[in-house]
């Protein structure tokens, strides 16, 4: 045993408190440390400049000195800073001091099949030792080999044959960490206090210790590792180890932190996956890849398989050669055939690749989508082997495990169709699209449409199943425009934003803008062909009645009536208390209007009160002519009338019913609602709880208590998903609920989307009876002057009510009636010429 005490005195002062501190002495065990003090690559980068200068400038007497590492490292470019000052890099590199360095970057090249470097070339050399001190790779010209791991002292160690110099001290006001030495052979396995190698490693003395401290320096046999062996050559023997991924016979597959690598055994070992082995042999080939053949087995210990990488198998057949002999992990292949021991698997877009495994054709028949954990392996082709039970079906939308209680006796009832979500974790398996790229929905004759930006598509599910069916590619000029050059650009910041569905069942989409210097856009959307028709394009600053701030971003828009016909479509602005609304006659949209929306005396009370803008991307959601919804990530949904006053809403609840100012922060993180009417019932579902509420990502079904819709009446059903749909960052606040309605069953259906967290479907139903049964909400225009209600086309009968339930004004086969003095929210009930029961409200100034 070789002991080498160093003993420096150290004296600190200390400005909090004073620490004895005390001498390190280290018992190496038949390490080194170096001969230079170099306690890190930043005490060897000053060595190597005070050499440059000796070796090019002593003679010219121009000293010069070089940034310190640290400061290199801050740098935008680090791997650019150090050829700044060494412009004859070549001659230093190979001095005998210095040579292992140059044979070491000769030899990592080698082994990451960079070009030779040529002997001489100070440009090429200069970028390499650049990149070795930096731990970086040059990417540019000239390319250098990767030192990001390759850079790391345990790497280089061994070329070097020393080891960083440990503190020699400490004074005990800061940590001080202990350096790793090097043994020839050997494998570095910590410091420890004791020789017997007892307790926990130390790799630093904290602050605050006192006392001589002796360090003993624990070695195991050094084994190669797997991507090391993979750089030997052909026919060389050699030592390797890591942990069993999989086995088979008399081969085996192993992986380290480094690589992956296949073991030809020359008998079959006892082993299993998880099983950590050393072991000799004999370096082969197969095809261009490395191989350890004719293997016998030295140890073996329990351990646990390492992690798997998740892969795409497009990413894998691009380039295998990074991933060869690892252990992967694949989601959502489909199985397309079985052969004899194997099974073909294919993704989405048709890359294919052969499975060996004895799967069960029964439960995994063809067409199964399956998740495979794997290793990726060649013999004349690349293929896959994996256990059984590594191969298991792909989560698919199953039904949300919660159970909803009836309510009223059984009258209502709530039940889930099917869900894909984070919280049942298969969400993973059946994305709706890249994330953040998929900030819409709307359902339409039991499908739901998903508006994909990234694709310029619509995803379409089955409501029924939760199935993905063929997606609808949208038109090329869609979100498109022609500039004052004659250019055809694209309509503002991000285009196919938002999907909504209009009165009359015509699926629209609309762009994002962030300024009144892009074009807001809506298209009507064909959906058989993708191609579409432009209802709205707007500049708003050309608008010359436009009367907005400035600073202006529509996320998302609402629509009501029919955009053929008549309706209103509008737009919240995210950076100001505005709504924009545009009026649409017969099929013509009418230039923006501005609607201020009141946030101060007349906000008193409200969650409205005092605030300057909605919050990250509103929702808005217009009712008819007089009134709109707004929500967004700084408010609960609030009911506004078209002159911008605030109606009602949740601050309306009383509180001994539900204090709705208790944890509003997460009630309003999310934005999205929808009304709907039910067998002459009234509803509200709202998205009630965003990412970091409880449960997490979830929405509320609502009952009305009459046709007013009034919040101080408004009774909560049920939170759905009862567990939420998960808890995954959702920045741009999208959970829309769209619902269609069925009279002659009596059942709701109710389409749910949460932004990177999920998608489902609910069916509510009513089972028992009530008085009116052929009540339609498709809109019908209503205008209020003074106090006549004056509707679009003549209806057989209409009443008007006050709030109180009064009968205030009725008339028969007309278009409008005139009411007497009365002012404030009025309900309108009317029933058209074809007998279907209409309910609206207007309000009277």
């Amino acid at each position: 045993m070789k002991k080498i005490t160093l003993l420096i005195a150290a004296c600190s002062l200390a400005i909090v408190s004073f620490a004895a501190g005390g001498n390190i002495t280290y018992v190496l065990n038949g390490g080194v440390t170096n001969d230079f003090g170099w306690k890190n690559k930043a005490d060897m980068l000053v060595s190597l400049n005070q050499d440059y200068n000796t070796f090019y400038n002593v003679t010219t007497g121009t000293w010069v000195t070089w940034e310190t590492l640290d400061v290199i490292l801050k740098t935008a470019d680090p791997v650019t800073r150090i050829p700044t000052f060494a412009s004859n890099m070549w001659g230093v590199i190979t001095t005998e001091k210095w040579l292992w360095l140059h044979d070491y970057i000769v030899a990592t090249g080698k082994a990451q099949s960079i070009a030779a470097i040529a002997e001489a070339e100070n440009a090429f050399w200069r970028y390499e030792v650049s990149a070795f001190f930096t731990s970086r790779k040059r990417a540019g010209w000239p390319i250098s080999a990767d030192y990001t791991v390759a850079g790391q002292p345990e790497a280089f160690m061994p070329a070097w044959k020393h080891a960083f110099s440990g503190p020699a001290s400490y004074d005990g006001t800061a940590e001080v960490i202990i350096p790793n030495p090097f043994r020839e052979g050997f494998t570095f396995d910590g410091w420890y206090d004791n020789a017997e190698f007892a307790g926990n490693k130390i790799t630093s003395i904290a602050a605050g210790a006192e006392g001589d401290k002796t360090l003993y320096a624990k070695w195991i046999e050094y084994i190669p590792s797997c991507n090391e062996v993979k750089s030997l050559a052909e026919g060389v023997t050699t030592k390797a180890g890591g942990i069993v991924t999989y086995v088979n016979g008399t081969t085996a597959y192993i992986q380290d932190a480094t690589a992956g690598l296949k073991i030809e055994f020359a008998e079959a070992p006892q082993l299993e996956a998880g099983d950590k082995i050393t072991l000799s042999g004999t370096v082969g080939t197969i095809g261009t890849y490395k191989k350890v053949t004719n293997a016998t087995l030295s140890s073996k210990e329990k351990s646990t398989p390492p992690a798997h990488q998740s892969i795409a198998l497009a990413v894998l057949k691009a380039d295998p050669a990074p991933y060869m002999f690892e252990y992967l992990y694949f989601e959502g292949l489909k199985i397309s055939e079985y052969g004899t021991g194997t099974v073909t698997l294919a993704d989405d877009a048709s890359n294919t690749i052969v499975l060996h495994a004895t799967l069960n054709q029964a439960t995994l028949p063809v067409h199964t989508k399956v998740n495979v954990k794997a290793v990726v392996t060649f013999d004349t082709e690349l293929i896959l082997v994996a256990a059984t039970d590594k191969v298991t079906a792909s989560p698919v939308p199953r039904k949300d495990p919660s159970e909803y209680a009836p309510l009223a006796e059984g009258k209502y009832t709530l039940s889930s169709k099917w869900m894909v979500s984070s919280t049942l974790d298969n969400l993973s398996a059946n994305p709706i699209g890249t994330s953040s790229m998929v900030r819409g929905m709307a359902a339409k004759n039991g499908k739901m449409y998903f508006i994909d930006r990234e694709l310029k598509r619509l995803t379409i599910v089955d409501g029924a199943t939760g199935d993905r069916l063929p997606p609808l590619k949208l038109a090329d000029n869609l979100f498109t425009y022609t500039n004052a050059e004659q250019q055809v650009v694209t309509a503002g910041t991000l285009p196919f934003n938002d999907i909504k569905l209009d009165g009359a069942g015509n699926v629209l989409a609309g762009n994002c803008i962030t300024s009144n210097a892009q074009p807001f856009q809506v298209w009507k959307i064909d959906l058989e062909t993708g191609a579409g028709t432009l209802i709205i394009h707007e500049i708003l600053k050309d608008n010359p009645d436009f009367a907005g701030a400035t600073t202006l971003r529509f996320d998302a828009f609402g629509v009501v009536g029919d955009v053929t016909k008549n309706a209103i479509i509008m737009a919240a602005n995210a950076s100001a208390m505005e709504a924009y609304k545009w009026t649409i006659t017969n099929g013509v949209a009418g230039k923006a209007e501005v609607i201020i929306i009141d946030t101060g005396v007349g906000a008193d009370g409200t969650f409205l009160k005092g605030l300057t803008n909605p919050g990250t991307a509103p929702q808005i959601f217009p009712l008819d002519e007089n009134f709109f919804y707004i929500d967004g990530w700084d408010t609960l949904p609030t009911l506004i009338d078209m002159n911008g006053n605030i109606v009602d809403g949740f601050y309306n609840v009383p509180k001994d019913v539900e204090d709705w100012s208790v944890g509003l922060a997460n009630r309003k993180g999310h934005n999205g609602l929808v009304e709907f009417d039910l067998a002459g019932e009234h509803f509200f579902i709202i998205a009630s709880m965003n990412t970091a509420g409880t449960p997490p990502s979830s929405f509320r079904l609502f009952k009305w208590a009459n046709a007013g819709k009034e919040f101080k009446d408004i009774q909560s059903l049920w939170t759905l998903p009862a567990n939420g749909m998960g808890a995954v960052s959702n920045p741009y606040r999208t959970a829309v609920p769209s619902v269609e309605v069925n009279e002659t069953t009596k059942v709701a259906t109710i389409y749910l989307y949460t932004g990177e967290n999920g998608y489902g479907v609910y069916e509510f139903k009513i089972n028992a009876g009530t008085n009116v049964d052929n009540t339609d909400n498709t809109p019908m225009m209503i205008t209020v002057a003074d106090n006549r209600i004056q509707l679009a086309e003549t209806v057989a009968a209409i009443e008007v009510y006050n709030v109180a339930g009064q009968r205030i004004a009725a008339a028969h086969h007309t278009t409008h009636v005139v009411v007497p003095d009365s002012k404030g929210v009025l309900v309108v009930t009317f029933t058209d010429l074809k007998g279907a029961s209409h309910i609206r409200k207007v309000v009277i100034r």
